[in-house]
């Protein structure tokens, strides 16, 4: 090869996803004089954008989406279609999109955005039309006062419609679902929200489904604060995970533990503070010292398992320390380590 400029041209024809990716070209220099090593070197770019296959933004009308119930209408506030049917469901449908390979390779994503913000036995669902019908995404329940968006990538080589059905328990001037800026383009995207697998379930011991499906930890239940957006986090607790339950039913503040004063009708807050044991040994209420660095270890040192009451829950620091760590500023030095907050 001599060093005249020339022009090298190339058809390239693949399927990928969205996004942008560079373009290399690799060559070595033909010559049995020379020992050149295979060179690489960056030209360019390609940025690649999804198809938009179908998608309504609802504003002024429904597109050529089909609401043949009227069980949707438009939003008042000029975003989206509200579900307003009271006694059957909802139903908006996608017209026939004609499937290929294409789609099948790169995969197809539904977006959309959707409000669930009432109480009632309210419910969203999207159901993928084709030879066989099945649901690819499904909430229920309260999710927020706020707009959200939902996603959910499938595949298929068939025709197919998308149907979002939405169900509710509300007077027919109160909307239980809204919907809209749907979407269904040539690109993958990850599920959202997570819970809305139909048939999902948290995984782990540690977790707590909510009723409207999200997970929490189960360390977070009855501490006062609401983790499921739903509340169902602070349902049926006895007392809150920093109190103590007197046998009685009342619940008691950490604090009024052995303060010398009747706080639970049976004085269960006050049982074996008697008890004599080391300043630096913790009483059992069934008997026994153990060291106050064993306590809000989460392991039951004290044989009835007193050393770990259910205000452990929120420390990081032994018992001694509980004054300290239930202050608003504070720095508690014990078993754990230091907590610090501000």
């Amino acid at each position: 090869m001599d060093c005249q400029e020339r022009n090298f041209n190339r058809s390239l024809e693949t399927l990928i996803q969205e996004g942008t990716n560079k373009i290399n070209v690799t060559y070595v220099f033909v010559d049995a004089l020379s020992n050149f090593s295979e060179i690489s070197r960056e030209i360019g770019e390609v940025h690649v954008s999804a198809i938009r296959v179908e998608g309504c933004n609802f504003i002024s009308d429904f597109c050529i989406w089909n609401n043949n119930d009227k069980g949707w209408k438009l939003s008042t506030y000029g975003k989206g279609i509200v579900a307003s049917e009271k006694s059957k469901a909802a139903v908006l449908e996608s017209p026939w999109i004609f499937g290929n390979s294409i789609y099948q390779k790169t995969g197809l994503c539904l977006s959309f955005s959707y409000l669930l913000s009432t109480d009632s036995a309210s419910s969203l669902s999207v159901i993928l039309m084709t030879s066989s019908n099945s649901s690819i995404w499904k909430l229920s329940g309260y999710q927020g006062q706020t707009w959200q968006t939902g996603l959910v990538s499938f595949t298929t080589n068939e025709d197919f419609k998308v149907v979002i059905v939405a169900k509710g328990k509300l007077p027919s001037n109160v909307y239980h679902a809204a919907v809209g800026n749907i979407s269904i383009s040539s690109k993958q995207c990850e599920r959202s929200p997570p819970h809305s697998a139909p048939g999902f379930t948290c995984e782990g011991n540690n977790n707590f489904q909510c009723e409207n499906g999200l997970c929490v930890d189960q360390q977070l239940l009855c501490d006062g604060d609401n983790h499921c957006v739903d509340n169902s986090d602070e349902k049926n607790c006895k007392c809150l995970s920093n109190q103590f339950p007197c046998p009685t039913g009342e619940c008691l503040a950490a604090d009024m533990l052995c303060d010398f004063k009747k706080g639970c009708s049976d004085r269960a807050d006050e049982a074996r503070c008697e008890v004599s044991c080391p300043e630096d040994k913790f009483s059992c209420a069934g008997g026994g010292c153990v060291s106050w660095s064993l306590t809000c270890d989460r392991e039951n040192n004290c044989e009835d398992g007193t050393d770990e009451p259910p205000i452990c829950d929120s420390l990081l620091c032994p018992l001694q320390n509980l004054s300290c760590a239930l202050s608003k500023f504070r720095r508690c030095v014990g078993n754990k380590g230091t907590l610090a907050s501000y």
